[in-house]
């Protein structure tokens, strides 16, 4: 074991240590009996994902170290939502169901446009508040910029993807590209557009190593995922890498934010955001977000981040009606 692996171990041995003690200092509603069971009020966490079980076991140390922060507001335990679109998530909010959520970029502004949450918050993640997506071609494509990808088709993994899909679709859309929907991977897009694909719509398999196999095998001529994932040799491996070439990369925006139910009274959600600022500057604070998908930190949405959140914003309903 190196000193790196020694640093890492230690930490979540020390994050598992303090989840057991916030678990012992949170109220648990399913012990309460008679009259206290009825005031069980829960303080809930909703994540949008199609792995509810990881993400539940995940958030729940958060969810009760944050309801040990508000019981002056009523909450008796921490709870995790776990829905697979934003239009459930949407319903949960609309019913008073969930106080924070955490979320996507492109998640957050859909939950945003209806009014139902404000952005309040940038999630620190393995100690990275942000990415970029990178969009790619085989380096003998002679595509070496954007406007070379007319008549051209670039892949996509999913419509629901922050960094594979809205992020380079909106930067495409701001730099002039006008993108049409594909039917299959044999139809040509028109010679004045750049046509598009979901990789996720031809293969059970759907992820960044067969979206690069697809442009390294001209399958495709571009594709386009995170610049976490671009430098992971075990997402491409650096035989393929080795034919590709990054044409364009996006600003840098988050990669999760947490958002407060606009259902609550300002005080309530000041408070949670108080609650949010500071949990890493104490141990079952810390100890809580390390569990939470290792974050080490979540801090108030700085100018810079807000401007380039708004750039995004422009482009949200363009798109949104990508997959309409």
């Amino acid at each position: 074991m190196d000193a790196k692996d020694g640093v890492v171990t230690g930490r979540l041995i020390f994050a598992l240590f303090m989840t057991l003690m916030i678990f012992q200092n949170v109220v648990n509603a399913s012990s309460l009996s008679g009259d206290q069971a009825v005031q069980s009020n829960p303080f809930t966490i909703g994540i949008i994902s199609d792995k509810p079980k990881s993400k539940i076991k995940a958030a729940t140390p958060f969810a009760n170290y944050m309801a040990a922060q508000l019981t002056h507001f009523g909450y008796t335990h921490g709870h995790v939502i776990v829905t697979s679109t934003a239009d459930e998530m949407q319903l949960r909010i609309e019913n008073g169901e969930v106080q924070l959520i955490t979320s996507t970029l492109y998640s957050a502004l859909d939950l945003e446009s209806s009014n139902s949450v404000e952005m309040s918050g940038l999630r620190w993640k393995q100690n990275s508040p942000d990415y970029t997506s990178v969009i790619f071609t085989r380096h003998d494509s002679n595509i070496n910029k954007l406007d070379q990808l007319k008549g051209k088709t670039i892949v996509f993994e999913k419509p629901s993807s922050t960094s594979a899909f809205f992020l380079p679709a909106s930067h495409l859309i701001a730099n002039g590209i006008t993108l049409q929907k594909l039917s299959s991977i044999s139809q040509r897009p028109d010679p004045d557009k750049v046509g598009y694909l979901f990789i996720k719509q031809h293969l059970n398999n759907a992820n960044e190593l067969n979206m690069s196999i697809w442009v390294y095998h001209k399958r495709v001529e571009a594709a386009a995922f995170s610049h976490i994932d671009w430098a992971d040799k075990s997402t491409v491996p650096k035989k393929v890498s080795e034919s590709l070439n990054v044409i364009s990369e996006t600003n840098r925006l988050p990669r999760s934010l947490m958002l407060t139910s606009t259902k609550l009274g300002g005080l309530e959600r000041l408070a949670i955001q108080q609650a949010m600022y500071s949990a890493h500057e104490n141990q079952l604070g810390l100890a809580s977000l390390l569990s939470f998908k290792e974050t080490t930190k979540i801090e108030p949405i700085s100018h810079s981040v807000k401007t380039n959140i708004e750039q995004s914003r422009h482009t949200f309903s363009e798109v949104l009606a990508l997959i309409e």
